[in-house]
């Protein structure tokens, strides 16, 4: 017996699995440049350009906008 959704979960679980594939075939292809090149291969950073100091500032909500209401109350 064949259920009713068979056939759109099977698309959906097909269009997934290949998008899946996609993003990891370009992950590979970006990543790819950034072993070409070596941190050995480059002069060594001057002394006095050393970075000290590092910091990030962050924020965040749980905040839903639920949109305006359409009379006038």
């Amino acid at each position: 017996m064949k259920w009713q959704g068979d056939e759109n979960m099977m698309k959906l679980v097909r269009s997934t699995v290949q998008g899946a594939a996609v993003a990891g075939i370009a992950l590979a292809a970006l990543a790819a440049p950034a072993f070409a090149g070596s941190l050995k291969d480059e002069a060594p950073a001057e002394e006095g350009r050393k970075l000290t100091w590092s910091f990030n500032i962050a924020g965040t909500s749980d905040y839903v906008f639920r949109g305006h209401l359409a009379d006038r109350q």
